[in-house]
């Protein structure tokens, strides 16, 4: 068994998808992975605070659950915002600089 799950300890991880990828969401980090039209993968992973360690509002109980909403409609934007950029590059079209990793295709 995985050390983490013998630990006892929940790993809690949720996902979203994108245009042609998957976004997932751990309880500090988050990653996109997009795959390209010549079958190569880009990703992009950033770490993420909950929004009741950044303000004290948000560990009350109904702030808490509008700040967890916002915070997760943002996060769904920005993924999707960054798919449809890797999709805007593979036709051609200039599009914004981004702190993608390209992973290279398999065989």
């Amino acid at each position: 068994m995985l050390p983490a799950l013998e630990s006892g300890e929940e790993i809690l991880v949720g996902g979203q998808a994108v245009m042609e990828g998957v976004m997932m969401r751990a309880p500090h980090s988050y990653c996109v992975a997009v795959r390209q039209a010549d079958g190569g993968i880009v990703t992009t992973e950033m770490p993420l605070a909950r929004m009741s360690e950044l303000y004290k509002i948000y560990k009350l109980p109904i702030f808490r659950g509008i700040g967890t909403l916002y915070q997760a409609m943002k996060l769904g934007v920005k993924a999707l915002q960054f798919s449809a950029n890797v999709a805007l590059a593979e036709q051609g079209e200039p599009a914004p600089e981004h702190d993608a990793k390209e992973t290279p295709s398999g065989p």
